[in-house]
């Protein structure tokens, strides 16, 4: 049906593909793969050369492959790739150090892990590679992180959304959701709010640390919250943790009214404060060879919540 002359024809050949993958250059088997690049441990990281491509008819399997219908086109001319300074921060290597065994394997799983990344490869130049030093190519696609929707309930009430997942290239994340025409009502005159938004914004930083603020506001409750965190994103990391404050203004109706009295509502106004703080001890290897994957974590939290009314 994609190979016909037909609008919809192509526009299903646009946005499917449906040619079969083909083996990748190293034909390795998948177990192997992650030590493919040993021989290569401790070299000295000379280049990392990173090359990211669009959205749509682009391929990391097959090089030729290009963006062919108007509808490709058309889509990368909206997006913006993703930069090389956002890469980098993703990368376990950096030029000028000693290239760490599973560097390059973590990176790439790391890569694909983001939401702007649709694949990757981290390779080494065998062409320029010498006894103690080695050049890193780091190949990616994006996706198309522009997200927008409208959800119709009723010719006067429905949900608008909005996001992208990578705006400005930057690796910065925003949501937004915003609700009309909710149809709330009371049997004693009241005029509860209609709407509702519910927004988030999240932006990535240096040594895998994520910073997110986010807001929500509906009738009779509103809530704020900032945070920093910062996972176990890979083995190497030893050290993960979060800090969040968030804030919560309510009000609450203790008890259903009696006909024709208006709700009584009483405030409900508190703060959370939420730190933890985490570290990943390694586990003994019995085998000279291979460093021991498992690890034991140890953890303290401390949440605290203060009520103001």
């Amino acid at each position: 049906y994609s190979r016909r002359g037909t609008i919809a024809g192509r526009a299903v050949s646009g946005l499917f593909n449906f040619t079969r993958r083909q083996e990748e250059q190293a034909g390795l088997d998948a177990v192997l793969l992650n030590r493919q690049f040993d021989r290569h441990n401790f070299k000295i990281v000379r280049r990392v050369n990173i090359r990211t491509l669009d959205a749509f008819g682009y391929s990391l399997i097959d090089s030729t492959k290009l963006p062919r219908t108007m509808l490709q086109k058309a889509g990368n001319t909206l997006h913006i790739k993703t930069t090389r300074s956002r890469i980098r921060q993703v990368l376990l290597f950096r030029p000028g150090q000693p290239l760490e065994p599973q560097a390059l394997a973590e990176s790439e799983r790391l890569l694909r892990q983001t939401p702007e990344i649709l694949d990757a490869r981290v390779l080494v130049n065998e062409a320029t590679t010498t006894r103690d030093s080695v050049d890193i190519e780091v190949l990616t696609t994006d996706i198309f992180s522009i997200t927008a929707g409208v959800e119709l309930g009723s010719a006067t009430s429905g949900l608008i959304t909005f996001g992208d997942d990578n705006f400005l290239g930057q690796g910065h994340q925003f949501e937004n959701a915003y609700r009309y025409g909710r149809s709330l009502s009371t049997n004693n005159n009241e005029k509860p709010q209609q709407w509702s938004y519910e927004g988030s914004y999240t932006a990535p930083f240096r040594h895998f640390v994520y910073g997110q603020a986010r807001y929500r506001n509906e009738y009779n409750y509103r809530s704020g919250s900032v945070s920093l965190r910062r996972d176990f994103y890979s083995l190497s990391a030893r050290y993960a943790g979060a800090i969040s404050y968030n804030t919560y203004n309510q009000n609450v109706a203790l008890m259903a009214p009696l006909d024709g009295q208006p709700y009584i509502y009483y405030p409900l106004r508190y703060s959370v404060q939420d730190a933890w703080v985490g570290r990943a001890l390694r586990l003994r290897s019995y085998d000279m060879g291979y460093e021991n994957p498992g690890r034991m974590i140890v953890a303290a939290r401390v949440l605290h919540t203060t009520y103001t009314a």
